[in-house]
C-alpha cells in the first residue's frame, strides 16, 4: 500500500522540507525544489499550506474550514482529502501518520 491509499481522516500530514513558499498578494506561490514546479494556492488552499507547515491530522484541518467558510462538513472532507492527495503525489507534503 502506497501512502496514497493511507490518507483518511485521522491521517496526519505535514509539509515536506523540499519546497521554498512565498506570500505574494494575498497568493501563496510553493516552488517544488526537487521538481522545479511552481504552485499558486489561495483560499481554502492557503490555508491549508499554513496548518501543513507543522503536522496536523486532516480531521482537524476540515473541523477549521467547516467553521470557517461554512461548507457541509461532507464536502469539506471530500475536498480536503481530494487536495491532500494532490500535495501527496507532488511531493509537497509527507505522512506522518
Amino acid at each position: 500500500m502506497n501512502d496514497l491509499d493511507k490518507l483518511t481522516l485521522t491521517t496526519v500530514i505535514h509539509a515536506t522540507p523540499d519546497h521554498v513558499a512565498s506570500d505574494l498578494d494575498g497568493e501563496t506561490i510553493v516552488l517544488n525544489a526537487e521538481s522545479g514546479q511552481y504552485y499558486g494556492l489561495e483560499g481554502v488552499g492557503r490555508h491549508i499550506w499554513e496548518r501543513i507547515q507543522q503536522p496536523v491530522p486532516i480531521q482537524e484541518l476540515c473541523m477549521e474550514i467547516q467553521k470557517e467558510y461554512g461548507v457541509t462538513l461532507s464536502e469539506c472532507k471530500a475536498d480536503v482529502l481530494s487536495f491532500a492527495h494532490e500535495l501527496l503525489q507532488e511531493n509537497l507534503i509527507k505522512v506522518i501518520t
